[in-house]
């Protein structure tokens, strides 16, 4: 009996520490996402184009993926139109997070401070200004 205790507490083990990092920063940029957390940053140039894609107002999509406290990841899939950004934001991964929600914003505030470049949603449905993705110096 003991045996099989082990065993299965073993076994729970290494099924939560496989799923601890299943969505990894080198995942998510490898699959594409803009990441900037802390001094992993990858695909920043894919949001430079999706702000330019606005500036010009030609329609765009970018996705970035967010890192909670606890190494969660929360998913942002921007899409312009021409006119506004719809967002589709995923915290169904977050363990102490929301589940998942849609909104409209009119733009993204670039706010130059002095550990970074911060990139705000403005005139957003769900609120007034929505932080979206940090920039840090080196």
């Amino acid at each position: 009996m003991r045996q099989l205790l082990l065993c299965f507490l073993s076994f729970l083990l290494f099924i939560t520490g496989c799923s601890l990092q299943e969505y990894s920063y080198q995942t998510a940029i490898d699959n594409g996402d803009v990441v900037s957390e802390g001094t992993t940053k990858g695909n920043l140039d894919l949001f430079q184009k999706f702000l330019s894609d606005i500036d010009t107002q030609k329609p765009s999509d970018v996705k970035v993926t967010r890192y909670s406290k606890e190494g969660d990841p929360i998913f942002f899939k921007l899409k312009y139109n021409g006119v506004e950004i719809q967002i589709h934001e995923d915290a169904s991964k977050d363990k102490y997070g929301g589940g998942k929600q849609v909104y409209q914003c009119k733009g993204v505030e670039e706010n130059d401070l002095p550990e970074g470049t911060e990139y705000v949603l403005t005139g957003c449905s769900i609120s007034s200004r929505r932080p979206i993705l940090m920039i840090y110096k080196k």
